[in-house]
């Protein structure tokens, strides 16, 4: 139904997350840093996993110096086949990041925020944009853990971070999340953190919720990808490694990507 901008969004999660086969990793690109070998790097990874292959990538960011969403949404898509680009609001604000280029819109609600931008305030900017260009949106639970205290988006969105060392309170918060209505949970290390997510956080939200999880910050390697997915994660968002095409970490990851998709495939 037009207008049913949730619904819309859950079928959209589902129609790329819950494909045979689908990537287990969604490249998120930052419209402030992405340039042309931003582009050419998610090129590479989708010709590499296959056009068959059901591929999201996230565009957003925490804070828009000469970057816009738009502009970079319609260079994704000028040069990768068969893409769905997924909006998600973070310091930026939710209304920056809004664009008729979208597939979707993930409205970051960020516990722990000391501000109510990212509860309510952003979200209102946003909402009118979403019904002009009758965009498929939903809540997505951003969860930014203490793994990575020196992120721009922690900053930004003026967060007191989740401790990670209590895996049972960052499920009940990810619970929360669900049962005020968010889409999907996205579990944060912190953009270019040294370390991923601890898969025991990642299994305990897993048990907590039925929605999908989203799992960003640190994933480097094959081991660090499987043990997220392991543990109950839908999808692993990578950034900065999709930039080292000719690493021997991105090499790996594609054939264990491919690897993936050809046994969902089959």
């Amino acid at each position: 139904m037009v207008g049913d901008h949730r619904q819309r969004a859950i079928a959209e999660l589902a129609s790329v997350l819950a494909s045979e086969p689908s990537s287990p990793i969604i490249p998120i690109v930052d419209p402030d840093k992405a340039d042309k070998s931003t582009i050419a790097g998610v090129s590479r990874f989708r010709e590499a996993i296959g056009i068959e292959t059901a591929l999201s990538v996230l565009v957003g960011g925490s804070f828009f110096c000469k970057g816009e969403v738009g502009p970079t949404a319609r260079a994704l898509r000028g040069a990768v086949k068969g893409i769905r680009l997924w909006g998600i609001t973070g310091g930026s604000g939710a209304s920056a990041t809004v664009t008729e280029s979208l597939d979707m819109v993930l409205l970051s609600f960020v516990p722990g925020a000391i501000t109510p931008a990212f509860f309510f305030e952003e979200h209102l900017k946003a909402v009118p944009l979403i019904s002009r260009w009758d965009l498929p949106a939903g809540g997505l639970g951003y969860l930014h853990l203490d793994i990575y205290p020196g992120s721009c988006a922690a900053f930004f969105q003026q967060a007191r971070l989740i401790p990670s060392r209590d895996p049972r309170l960052v499920a009940t918060i990810a619970k929360t999340c669900e049962t005020l209505g968010m889409i999907a949970v996205y579990l944060e290390a912190g953009s270019g953190s040294p370390i991923p997510m601890p898969q025991e956080i990642v299994a305990a939200v897993a048990e907590a919720v039925s929605i999908p999880i989203l799992v960003g910050g640190g994933v480097r390697t094959v081991g660090q990808l499987e043990q997220i997915l392991s543990a109950g994660a839908a999808a692993a968002v990578v950034g900065s490694l999709l930039e080292k095409t000719e690493s021997k970490q991105w090499e790996a990851l594609i054939e264990f990507v491919s690897h993936l998709s050809g046994l969902k495939g089959g």
